[in-house]
């Protein structure tokens, strides 16, 4: 079988990264005030782990990173696609990294399509980035506040499936989270009961 004849890879290890945006289009405005955000802080470059690394202002390097109740998760280069550059392992390091610094192909599903066109890849399952695997962080932080919790779960989800899956020609399955420690919840919400409850 000749090169240009080869089939297309359908990836099932992929990530995204959640745009700075999605809690405060997905998530009702009443939960706002203590949605998921992203702040930029100075991070601690002794350690390369993703949570509670955050060192005094002017020690460290700058990175965009997701607070949520008492928790912060940074993005690190090991996890993502730098803009303008060619990866390589020396680039494979524990820096943080801001928004400006990623390729938009992390979190913009247009830019990942032209990039998976690119790489000859047909199609992609993205886990989460920031709630982890199963969207765990959504309920650690806030174990007395189920509402809260499970509200976080479904505005991932509205964007994972409506933003992200919802773009012509998109070429993924959707990697939806599941709310932790909830035994029977309703069925799962249409696309036009899910927009509708983004509102107050």
């Amino acid at each position: 079988m000749s090169e240009r004849n080869l089939p297309k890879i359908i990836s099932v290890d992929d990530h995204v990264v959640e745009p700075r945006n999605l809690f405060e289009t997905w998530l009702p405005t009443k939960f706002h005030d203590r949605a998921p955000r992203v702040e930029r802080r100075w991070i601690d470059m002794t350690t390369d782990a993703y949570h509670d690394t955050e060192a005094a202002e002017g020690e460290g390097l700058p990175g965009d990173v997701w607070i949520y109740g008492n928790s912060m998760y940074v993005p690190r280069r090991p996890v993502l696609i730098l803009k303008d550059v060619e990866t390589s392992a020396e680039l494979r390091d524990k820096e943080p990294v801001t928004y400006d610094q990623m390729d938009p192909a992390c979190y913009v599903p247009e830019e990942r399509l032209k990039v998976m066109d690119s790489q000859h890849v047909e199609a992609s399952l993205g886990f989460p980035s920031f709630p982890r695997f199963c969207g765990q962080a959504f309920s650690e932080q806030f174990p007395g506040d189920r509402e809260l919790g499970l509200a976080c779960v479904r505005a991932y989800n509205d964007w994972m499936v409506e933003e992200w899956c919802g773009t012509p020609a998109a070429a993924w399955s959707r990697c939806r989270s599941c709310p932790c420690g909830t035994p029977s919840l309703p069925r799962p919400r249409s696309g036009a009961t899910r927009r509708a409850a983004c509102g107050p």
